[in-house]
């Protein structure tokens, strides 16, 4: 049902970034198209610069095809960001 919602959300306002970001979620989680996901994590971050969690799950895209320079590029976009998930912080991202 997420996926319908947020497609037609998307379809809607393609530039949403709550939308942009559940739909990444989706097609990273569930069906495995990581480029697409990619993409959606990126108009988040166009439409506001300060999504943290946008970095970090371009970074675990990343990570999970094995591609180590791009996913240390996120994840220190992440740490930039939002400095309270640095080096020796005990916060998990979610």
């Amino acid at each position: 049902m997420e996926f319908f919602y947020s497609r037609h959300a998307l379809k809607v306002d393609p530039d949403n970034a709550t939308a942009n970001m559940r739909y990444g979620k989706l097609l990273q989680g569930h069906f495995k198209e990581d480029d697409e996901a990619i993409e959606c994590y990126r108009r988040v971050i166009a439409a506001d610069e300060t999504q943290f969690q946008a970095h970090y799950q371009i970074g675990l895209v990343y990570a999970e095809k094995r591609q180590y320079n791009e996913a240390h590029q996120a994840f220190k976009a992440c740490i930039d960001v939002n400095s309270k998930y640095g080096p020796g912080k005990s916060t998990t991202l979610k």
